[in-house]
């Protein structure tokens, strides 16, 4: 990677930096991912519930509907292409009151209209005897005999966040990208190990930017001297 330009700067390395960084990267830009912690992904990224979710929440037609169902299916292929551990154990949405059902209805309609698959409404006899996907087990611990219905959506997913931000910093390494722990932007306060390792950077101004991408690129520079073989 050549240090003397920089062409983007990508803070935090959680998974939405980490893609953001890779998609820059393969583009044939220049791009380094600015991380305050000591590795990628202990943030943000840490609080997500890892769900691979349907798409039946979000009213049709909008840009979250088409995301969380597009989204659901190039993350099946991530996880697929790059082995990170997911398990499509399904999702039961429960009605405790008859009163409920017309909810139900219009959630799976909703979802369908998203483009989500495989979505029905079932009895809790049905939850009783099913065997498929887990959700007798699913219905035991929610007690089954207080369901009146459930919507299933068997394509909601688990999926292991440590492996797939693991796998994300492998991609946009492998494309180019320089990922830096240990960085901090403009006022956040240095701890007393961080000073020898830190590069603040200014982002109030052009020209704060520009020398931090400079720092930036020395230190970047300093440790591929460090790094190669003498």
């Amino acid at each position: 990677m050549d240090t003397s330009r920089i062409d983007a700067a990508v803070i935090g390395a959680g998974v939405v930096g980490l893609a953001a960084a890779w998609s820059i990267a393969r583009r044939g830009h220049s791009v380094c991912v600015l991380e305050r912690e000591r590795r990628p992904g202990l943030a943000t990224s840490t609080h997500n519930s890892q769900v691979i979710h349907a798409g039946m929440y979000y009213p049709p037609g909008t840009l979250k509907a088409r995301y969380c169902v597009e989204g659901a299916r190039m993350l099946y292929d991530f996880c697929a292409a790059h082995s990170v551990p997911h398990r499509r154990c399904g999702k039961l949405i429960v009605a405790h009151d008859p009163h409920d059902i017309e909810a139900l209805e219009a959630l799976r309609s909703r979802g369908e209209e998203n483009g989500a698959r495989r979505l029905a409404i079932v009895d809790a006899a049905f939850l009783q005897r099913e065997q498929r996907d887990g959700f007798r087990r699913m219905a035991e611990r929610l007690g089954a005999a207080c369901v009146i219905a459930a919507c299933t959506a068997p394509e909601a997913t688990l999926r292991r966040r440590v492996s797939e931000r693991a796998a994300r910093a492998r991609d946009a390494s492998d494309a180019g990208a320089a990922v830096l722990d240990h960085q901090l932007a403009a006022g956040q306060p240095l701890a007393q190990e961080e000073e020898a390792i830190a590069v603040r950077v200014d982002t109030a101004s052009e020209d704060g930017i520009r020398r931090g991408l400079d720092a930036i690129a020395a230190r970047f520079a300093a440790r591929e001297e460090t790094l190669a073989p003498h």
